[in-house]
């Protein structure tokens, strides 16, 4: 193939290489969203990019809990969980995950569901640093060899963040999907990790987008209370990424046309996590 062909294959430069995206459980909640997104992650697939999408499921979790009264409670974003909320958890991920994959079969790409808690995400309690958190895990391996048997047939792997814990009853742990899909962009040495979600980045106290945002920034930020909530998690993950190898990372909007490929090019919106 010569360059020429190449570059017209591969505008962005990522043909053969690995795209890590975070997408919000928002995004895959709207169906208009979830088409639009699993549109572009065909197109990407279709470029020779290899995909591995991490979700969440932050309102389908709200909404199965509150059937049964049960109120939700976080922790610097993080969601306090014990055995009803991890069993609520294996319920709805399933289901978002098989949601994504039949969006994607019908854009003509494949998906291939891979819960986390089956052994590709291992995690350990951090239950001693925080333990008002409870059954939350962070992930201490992933089972690199198998997401690599799925991206490089050309189907995107489709990641549900619910961690095992080592020992014989292997219990399962939340693995807040930032979290998750930093350690899974680290392990796979991803060209970059898109954290997709429904606004557009970090902003500054006066409500000003930041191009880029790196460690220094971010502190000053965070004490002020103007990245709080689920922002906290998303820029710690970033900063994780880029510690462990992963050559770019983004948060961006998922809510924009051809999300992917918009969080890809060179003018790409949203902010930049820098070292």
């Amino acid at each position: 193939m010569t360059g020429e062909d190449s570059q017209a294959k591969d505008p962005d430069g990522f043909a053969g290489r690995t795209v890590v995206v975070k997408a919000g459980g928002e995004l895959i909640d709207d169906d208009a969203l979830l088409d639009g997104l699993a549109a572009d992650v065909a197109a990407v697939l279709a470029k020779r990019v290899r995909v591995v999408v991490v979700h969440g499921g932050k309102p389908q979790i709200d909404r199965r809990l509150a059937a049964t009264g049960a109120e939700p409670e976080r922790i610097d974003g993080l969601r306090v969980t014990d055995e009803a909320t991890v069993a609520a958890m294996r319920e709805v991920y399933q289901e978002v995950a098989e949601r994504l994959a039949g969006a994607l079969d019908r854009h003509g790409a494949a998906g291939a569901v891979l819960p986390g808690q089956d052994g590709l995400l291992r995690a350990r309690p951090i239950d001693a640093s925080q333990p008002a958190l409870r059954l939350v895990g962070a992930v201490e391996d992933v089972d690199a060899a198998r997401l690599a048997e799925v991206i490089e047939r050309g189907e995107a792997a489709i990641v549900s963040p619910l961690g095992r814990a080592a020992g014989e009853e292997g219990q399962a742990l939340n693995v807040n999907a930032d979290h998750a899909a930093a350690a899974v962009a680290g392990a796979v040495k991803a060209a970059a990790l898109l954290l997709l979600t429904n606004v557009d980045g970090v902003r500054d106290g006066a409500g000003e987008l930041l191009a880029e945002l790196g460690q220094e920034r971010y502190q000053e930020l965070k004490k002020a209370g103007v990245v709080s909530d689920g922002m906290i998690p998303k820029v710690e993950s970033g900063l994780r990424a880029l510690a462990d190898g992963v050559e770019s990372c983004r948060i961006a909007s998922g809510v924009a046309a051809a999300p992917v490929s918009a969080a890809l090019a060179p003018d790409a919106a949203g902010t930049g996590i820098v070292a």
